[in-house]
């Protein structure tokens, strides 16, 4: 009798344990597919970005990217110990040059300062520390600064 009672809490135990593994199965098969499903949507706007930066394609912009301002190129690696209204400035600095093409340091100081930057009271010294944190900002004659991207250096190296 005991054998059989043991028996039959086993069968019951076995179904219960498959119940839940189907339970467990299901809910494994619809997170795979949520899973599947975000990754095709965060490839198609890898994709659909890369396309946009790689080919650069002119008055198109991302629905999510209108009125807003390309992100300036300061490297953060280069920013430790820098104040928070240097990289401001130094960001600041890169738009202005982009805008502009070369600028006199004078130039540059009041307008960084019209935008809502602060240049300091030493424009040098803060200029010295933005081409550290910048270097695509490069200085091209006596006062003058130029934005100067290094792309073409790289691509002639690979």
């Amino acid at each position: 009798m005991n054998d059989q009672l043991n028996e039959q809490l086993m069968e019951e135990i076995r179904a219960l344990v498959r119940e839940e593994n189907q339970k467990l199965l299901r809910v494994l098969r619809s997170v795979r597919e949520e899973n599947t499903r975000f990754i095709s949507t965060l490839s198609g706007g890898l994709d659909q970005a890369l396309r946009h930066v790689t080919h650069g394609v002119p008055g198109e912009a991302f629905p999510e990217e209108e009125g807003l301002e390309e992100p300036a190129p300061v490297e953060l690696v280069n920013t430790k110990g820098i104040h928070k209204k240097t990289i401001r400035a130094a960001e600041l600095t890169v738009q202005i040059l982009r805008e502009r093409g070369t600028m006199r340091l004078s130039d540059i100081a009041e307008e960084v300062e019209r935008r809502g930057g602060d240049f300091g009271s030493n424009s040098t010294l803060t200029m010295k520390t933005i081409m550290k944190i910048a270097p695509d900002i490069q200085k091209v004659k006596r006062g003058r600064f130029a934005y100067k991207p290094h792309l073409e250096e790289e691509s002639e190296d690979q």
